[in-house]
């Protein structure tokens, strides 16, 4: 992408990031115990494909 257009796409692009991180910090924090099961429960899905592929990998 050319220089004097990458701007144009960084400002927009960190508004609506920072705005979806800020709005979801803040339902997160009112429903923080809810949050913390979910993640808890569902890790299991994110950990063992992870450590089965760096095992793979490192075979």
């Amino acid at each position: 992408m050319p220089c004097p257009r990458l701007p144009g796409f960084i400002g927009p692009g960190r508004t609506v990031r920072g705005t979806v991180v800020v709005l979801a910090g803040y339902a997160a924090g009112t429903s923080y115990a809810q949050v913390q099961r979910s993640l808890l429960r569902y890790s299991a899905f994110v950990v063992v494909p992870a450590v089965a592929l760096v095992a793979w990998l490192v075979r």
